[in-house]
């Protein structure tokens, strides 16, 4: 996972709001 954690808390925090 290259991706940063900061940039997957976002994600899944959108997701769970949808």
């Amino acid at each position: 996972m290259a991706v940063p954690k900061k940039r997957i808390s976002t994600s899944k925090k959108r997701i769970r709001k949808n």
